[in-house]
């Protein structure tokens, strides 16, 4: 899941990781917004926690900053159980790429 860019790792970050987010998910009429945790983030994906029971290949998205309503599409590659068992863990990989003037956003905000 991490590409070999180690500025947008939680172990490297430019900014704090875990990060706030918001998961997009679909019915069959709307977009349904949950929150949910950044635990890792790379160009490519990352590595998300939120309450809310998503399911190997489901599409989602991600808004990786509350100001923001741009969301990065992706996949759920895996999936497992954490905690006491209501928080789900997953990957995703980003079918979009995220932009530039997102990684400076999120830097900027988080550094104030």
């Amino acid at each position: 899941m991490r590409k070999e860019n180690a500025q947008f790792s939680s172990e490297e970050s430019m900014f704090p990781l875990p990060l706030l987010s918001t998961l997009l998910t679909e019915s069959e009429s709307e977009k349904i917004r949950h929150p949910a945790i950044v635990l890792e983030l790379s160009e490519t994906g990352g590595i998300f926690s939120s309450e809310r029971k998503v399911v190997l290949g489901e599409s989602v998205g991600i808004i990786l900053h509350p100001n923001l309503r741009y969301a990065v599409r992706g996949r759920v590659t895996w999936t497992r159980r954490i905690q006491d068992q209501t928080h789900m863990k997953f990957g995703v990989i980003f079918e979009d790429e995220i932009p530039g003037s997102l990684w400076d956003i999120l830097g900027e905000n988080l550094a104030a």
